[in-house]
């Protein structure tokens, strides 16, 4: 088998700026990726990686758009599954073929798996404020897609979703619902 730093370059990518899209990992439009096609270094790199750009350990549905569908609220779901299919993640299955579970790896990649998927750096008031500065910047209610790249100063939608119950949820808990 080749390095982790492969044809596919995820070990190298992992080592330059964070969230630079142009170095990041494609595989073709609507191939999932085999497990031959990563090294469990490749793997645990991407955990990291997701990690350092979302601020918290992937959950399977993160790297599962069915199940995502299945599991979350439609605006959850979406962001969810186009994250996935930009190509730059390998998938729940090709994870839990080399860790046998997908929590494994997130434990081999020295990380601890999200009880629940809840991410407790965010406080309800945080992420309600987040939400009113957004709207406040823009004139009008966030939408999921305003919080497509979380931050420091921003929560990810799954956060929200998870929070409050449903996006929808998250706007009315602020007081921007018909804004």
């Amino acid at each position: 088998m080749r390095s982790s730093s492969g044809a596919l370059g995820l070990s190298d990518e992992c080592s330059r700026a964070q969230g630079d899209s142009d170095s990041a990992r494609r595989l073709p439009p609507g191939r999932a990726s085999v497990t031959g096609l990563y090294s469990r270094a490749e793997l645990l790199d991407a955990v990291r990686r997701w990690r350092r750009l979302y601020g918290c350990a992937p959950v399977r549905s993160d790297w599962d758009p069915v199940r995502a569908r299945r599991r979350c609220d439609p605006d959850l779901a979406a962001a969810k599954a186009g994250r996935y299919r930009s190509g730059q993640w390998p998938s729940a299955d090709t994870v839990r073929n080399h860790f046998g579970s997908f929590g494994a790896a997130i434990e081999a990649a020295g990380l601890h798996p999200r009880p629940g998927g809840a991410d407790v750096r965010w406080t309800d008031e945080a992420i309600l404020e987040a939400l009113r500065d957004i709207a406040y910047e823009q004139g009008s209610p966030p939408r999921p897609e305003n919080l497509d790249d979380p931050s420091e100063e921003l929560p990810g939608v799954e956060v929200v979703v998870l929070r409050f119950g449903t996006w929808q949820e998250a706007i009315a808990a602020a007081g921007l619902e018909g804004e």
